[in-house]
């Protein structure tokens, strides 16, 4: 029969000071929407909402394959979202004639996007 082993947990400590800059309340911001973007049928960055659409719950009973036979695949091998934000976000500042002044900025799905890759 073979010895068990003793298992010995090492210590741990904190810095107390670091712990109480944790307890401070951080000012938190509602989310504005600074600028806009859109692509056209040919996906050509437009900085406008020009293309922007709203979504419209479909009927009850309605066919999901209408459609389907017009639909066209965009080449999504490259992803161009972040050049078209940065884009944006310069021709806000030259239209504005100054840099943005902002803590974050983030385009729609682009924080979930960060969160999954930190996890």
């Amino acid at each position: 029969m073979s010895p068990t082993p003793i298992l010995v947990a090492p210590t741990v400590r904190y810095d107390i000071a670091a712990t109480a800059r944790l307890t401070q309340k951080a000012s938190l911001k509602r989310p504005v929407e600074i600028t806009c973007w859109s692509y056209d049928d040919q996906h050509a960055y437009h900085p406008d909402a020009r293309s922007i659409k709203y979504y419209y719950p479909p009927e009850i009973g309605t066919s999901l394959s209408k459609g389907f036979e017009t639909f066209q695949k965009l080449d999504d091998s490259a992803d161009e979202h972040l050049d078209s934000f940065l884009k944006a976000i310069e021709s806000l500042e030259r239209a504005k004639g100054q840099k943005l002044d902002a803590e974050i900025i983030a385009y729609r799905g682009m924080m979930t996007k960060v969160c999954f890759v930190i996890e």
